[in-house]
């Protein structure tokens, strides 16, 4: 019987991040219990080969032909909502209900024990975030909410902050009304909920950003490929300085290994978010901008889907 014999750790989690772990978030890793094991030579080739059939495949790109797609996915979201009310576990996107997957994990492929083993992992992430990157500021603007399972977790964590939620489909907008109107009963009156409708493609120029503020993208740029500059110049042009971007990077890969080149051809053929890190590294020369964190953390079976990005406008 193979056994699940890895477990995610303190060290690990500090590794992974390259943060210090406040205790409070150290009794959370231990209380996850997050077990995993590698990937037997068989189950690697068998994993290997899906990448392959992939590839070859037909599939249908990133980009605004699969606005539906989302559409229908917060929709369900926001039914579930109705019905069981406001949690943890009713604003969990479909995709993260998947049961067992392999997953990319500090260099390597592994199977998790936990069926829910992603969003599980990404609370540490989420308080780490929290931590270290939005405590400061009072606005958190988050460009591409969903289900807002997000902000529900940052709001958790903080105290007298004002979230504004976008997205380009109208559940976001009503989960974040629900959100806003039973903030009390969920223990997170503190803050202030807002919503606004917004494209990536067409980002609307009139909806101005405050200057005490951070924005927020967590794998929502993932779906634009490389037609990010519209939004690029539109965070340019807001009076806020931070940005903060859990997103698959494929600038970061490296391509002379295997683990990282299938990844990098998986997101091609998905288009998956290309050229953006490139275009902030070109600010950064120009003396424009300054990148302040960027650290690979952790990828689903095909792609490293979270990474770390945070930048900082300098003029």
């Amino acid at each position: 019987m193979i056994q699940y014999d890895h477990k995610v750790t303190v060290s690990q989690i500090e590794k992974c991040f390259d943060l210090e772990t406040p205790d409070f978030i150290e009794e959370h890793i231990h209380n996850l219990n997050l077990r995993y094991r590698k990937l037997t030579d068989k189950e690697q080739e068998t994993h290997i080969e899906s990448y392959w059939k992939f590839l070859n495949a037909e599939v249908v790109p990133s980009g605004p032909g699969r606005k539906n797609v989302w559409q229908t996915g917060w929709q369900q979201n926001l039914d579930e909502l109705r019905i069981k009310g406001i949690n943890d576990a009713t604003l969990l996107p479909h995709y993260y209900r998947q049961g067992k997957t392999v997953m990319r994990y500090m260099g390597e492929f592994i199977l998790p024990e936990d069926g829910l083993f992603e969003s599980k992992f990404l609370t540490i992430l989420r308080k780490l975030i929290a931590y270290y990157f939005l405590n400061e500021h009072k606005n958190i603007y988050e460009f591409g909410s969903g289900s807002c399972h997000n902000i529900l977790a940052f709001a958790q964590e903080l105290e007298n902050k004002n979230f504004y939620m976008t997205d380009w489909v109208y559940p976001t907008i009503e989960i974040t009304e629900s959100i806003e109107r039973q903030k009390r009963f969920l223990g997170i009156s503190s803050h202030n909920f807002k919503s606004q409708l917004f494209d990536f493609f067409k980002p609307d120029i009139n909806f101005r950003l405050k200057s005490d503020s951070l924005v927020l993208t967590f794998g929502s740029m993932e779906q634009i490929g490389i037609e990010f500059s519209n939004l690029l110049d539109y965070f340019l042009n807001q009076k806020t300085q931070h940005f903060l971007h859990i997103e698959p990077f494929v600038e970061l890969y490296d391509r002379a290994f295997e683990f990282d080149e299938l990844a990098y051809l998986y997101s091609k053929k998905r288009n998956y978010l290309n050229g953006y890190l490139s275009a902030l590294k070109n600010l950064e020369q120009d003396g424009l901008i300054t990148i302040e964190y960027q650290k690979r953390i952790i990828g689903s079976g095909y792609h490293d889907a979270h990474t770390i990005v945070k930048w900082k406008k300098l003029i």
